[in-house]
């Protein structure tokens, strides 16, 4: 997907959800689009989903006239690439002002620190592109101080609550930043290709404005060229020089004189011993071609072509994102196959069916789900032959129950067994579900401690099993960090359907 579109479906995305208690698109608008989008996608996911974009956009412009605006603010690509090579250029022009004016000094020439400058940039390129890159971690709620504020201006208990326009705007704001977020994330490469490609280009066309500014000032001023240096002596300014202005002698153009020739020159021109500077001109500026102009206008251009091809298709995988799998739900789950085992424990009706949901929202509307299966306090755990290519035992506890090594950890170390070493076949996905204890406790701060409390010691429990649990109360709706949460908690990894 192009990068618009995937802007456009994060800013949906971000307007179609609930905060503050304010959304700017209906759940009927958003199903409806949705059935309309995958009659024209089919079961291509990112198709749907920029049909789907598309369908609600309309509606949004509705409910938020500024939206346009919003959109096209965050797709400005940022300063052209024409105006960052001239601006860049014109300094070039006046930078040998800064070494001088019309005696140059060897060892303080601007243009020989604007080589050693890049020099120093190419090593630092070498070595980022050489670390080791850091995997990406799971992609947290956007947050932040505008966040905050927005949420903390909306909040219903505020005294100026009763100002609609408040609230509303409040609302936007904090949808606003969300989008904002999101995209600056999915689009960061894109960002960074634009910005590298500038900072090439700029760099480039500095020298190349240095190197012409002498040339032309050069026409109508005599520039003479001596060096100075308290720790130098000629020896050391010759290998200095012969180092540095490599390139140029290799290809012939001038050649660094002896060391004699080289202490004639030492001294301010005021004393008599400056030299003529066009041949050291001529040198300088063919070693600032060769080492400055050239790579980094090698490296604009493929920053470049690597912005356009990122720009052509933006690689975002939305089909693992906790939103998008609900979206995306009625294509998934063809080889997966679900068993669910309710270990000592009852679910009521609204849990029941949000057990179901969450399963459906996790592995999708194909998955293979035959009735839970409900073992009493003590039974052991015993395995089943595969229906489908693809297994996830789903054991489900109740938080009610106070965890026992023996018997809670010594069920899911059985069912781990089964697992292990299956390579994305098999998994294992241990849920605890707080309907009942969270009725039970009620509310108040003795409540949410003693719910705290038995969360960790469930968790020091199911981390001697080395799993992770996921704490959900399923007869409430499974929110999308907590269905990312599940996600991430599948033991040993995700099947292979949902890597």
């Amino acid at each position: 997907m192009d990068d618009a579109g995937v802007r456009r479906v994060l800013l949906v995305r971000a307007f179609e959800e609930e905060r503050g208690g304010t959304r700017f698109l209906s759940p009927a608008a958003c199903e409806a689009a949705a059935r309309e989008a995958r009659v024209a996608a089919g079961k291509d996911a990112e198709a749907f989903l920029a049909a789907r974009a598309e369908r609600l956009m309309p509606g949004l412009r509705d409910a938020l006239p500024g939206v346009d605006a919003l959109e096209r603010a965050a797709g400005a690509r940022g300063p052209s690439v024409w105006l960052v090579t001239v601006v860049a250029f014109a300094v070039g022009l006046l930078v040998d002002r800064a070494g001088g004016g019309r005696f140059l000094n060897l060892l303080a020439f601007p243009l020989a620190g604007l080589v050693a400058w890049n020099l120093a940039v190419y090593v630092a390129l070498l070595f980022a592109a050489l670390r080791p890159r850091a995997g990406a971690g799971p992609r947290a709620e956007p947050r932040g101080w505008f966040l905050s504020a927005a949420a903390w201006i909306a909040a219903p208990e505020r005294p100026w609550s009763r100002t609609r326009r408040v609230g509303e705007w409040a609302n936007a704001a904090a949808h606003a930043q969300s989008f904002l977020a999101e995209w600056g994330r999915a689009a960061a490469p894109l960002h960074l290709a634009r910005l590298r490609r500038a900072l090439h280009v700029g760099a480039a066309a500095l020298v190349a404005g240095a190197v012409a500014g002498m040339y032309l000032r050069g026409l109508v001023l005599e520039y003479r060229v001596g060096w100075e240096s308290t720790f130098l002596d000629a020896e050391g300014v010759r290998r200095f020089l012969s180092v540095l202005l490599w390139p140029a002698t290799a290809l012939g153009v001038g050649s660094v004189p002896d060391v004699e020739a080289l202490a004639a020159l030492r001294g301010a021109p005021e004393a008599g011993r400056a030299g003529d500077a066009a041949g050291w001109i001529h040198m300088y500026a063919v070693t600032a071609a060769l080492l400055v102009v050239a790579p980094r206008a090698l490296l604009a251009w493929f920053e470049g072509a690597r912005a356009n091809r990122l720009a052509r298709d933006l690689p975002v995988d939305f089909e693992h994102e906790p939103w998008a799998l609900r979206l995306l739900a009625g294509d998934r789950g063809g080889d997966v196959e679900v068993r669910t085992v309710l270990y000592a424990h009852r679910l009521g009706p609204r849990a029941a069916e949000g057990l179901t949901a969450f399963t459906l929202d996790l592995f999708g509307n194909r998955a293979s789900r035959g009735d839970p299966e409900s073992l009493e306090y003590g039974d052991e755990y015993a395995a089943r032959a595969l229906e489908r290519r693809e297994r996830c035992e789903l054991l489900v506890f109740n938080l009610a129950q106070t965890p026992e090594p023996e018997v809670h950890g010594d069920f899911c170390r059985a069912a781990l067994a089964g697992a292990a070493g299956s390579r994305g076949t098999r998994a294992v996905l241990v849920v605890v579900d707080e309907s009942s204890y969270v009725e039970r406790l009620g509310d108040g701060e003795d409540a949410r401690e003693r719910l705290e409390s038995r969360r960790r010691t469930w968790t020091r429990v199911l981390r001697d099993v080395d799993v992770e649990g996921v704490f959900l109360d399923l007869s409430r709706h499974v929110s999308n960090e907590a269905l990312a949460r599940a996600r991430g908690a599948l033991w040993p990894g995700p099947l292979e359907a949902s890597a």
